[in-house]
């Protein structure tokens, strides 16, 4: 995240995806670095099964996965941050092209607040998920099998000839 003009005591922010991938994915584990306090550490998982925030053909997670400084007397200066770390769980989703977003329309509009505690609202992030097909394995055998192949049945065919010598 980056912000300037003012120092942060925090942040909110709470991500959509499309509808399509919505059921299939959730947030299972977040790692906070610049600000060490959640606003929320539940539900948990986070689901996508919110329209509260979302933009048409999305949905929404309904936690807030924003962080405030353990002291609120330390602010954070201006600058670029590493803001958390996010774990996501995906199931069962159909191959194809996706898009994870910050929310902008509120009441999840996500935010930067400053040390007058004014809302700075932050542009949205996408983030493009890609699903590839599993597909179908298809084994092609090298030449040495055919060889060995053909050599089994030579071997059979001999052994049934000999056989058969042997009984007339």
């Amino acid at each position: 995240m980056r912000f300037r003009g003012y120092n942060s005591l925090g942040l909110s922010y709470w991500f959509e995806v499309q509808n399509a991938l919505a059921p299939n994915i959730s947030i299972t584990s977040v790692t906070y670095f610049t600000f060490l306090d959640p606003n929320q550490t539940t539900p948990n998982p986070a689901l996508f099964n919110a329209t509260s925030g979302a933009h048409a053909g999305y949905l929404t997670e309904t936690r807030d996965l924003g962080a405030t400084p353990r002291d609120i007397s330390m602010s954070t200066p201006p600058g670029s941050y590493l803001i958390a770390s996010i774990q996501f769980t995906l199931n069962g989703a159909a191959p194809g092209t996706y898009l994870l977003k910050s929310t902008t329309v509120s009441p999840h509009a996500s935010e930067v607040s400053d040390t007058n505690f004014v809302s700075h609202n932050l542009p949205a992030s996408t983030y493009t998920i890609t699903i590839a097909s599993t597909g179908t394995m298809t084994t092609v055998p090298e030449p040495t099998t055919y060889s060995l192949l053909g050599v089994a049945a030579s071997v059979l065919l001999l052994a049934a000839y000999r056989r058969r010598r042997v009984a007339s």
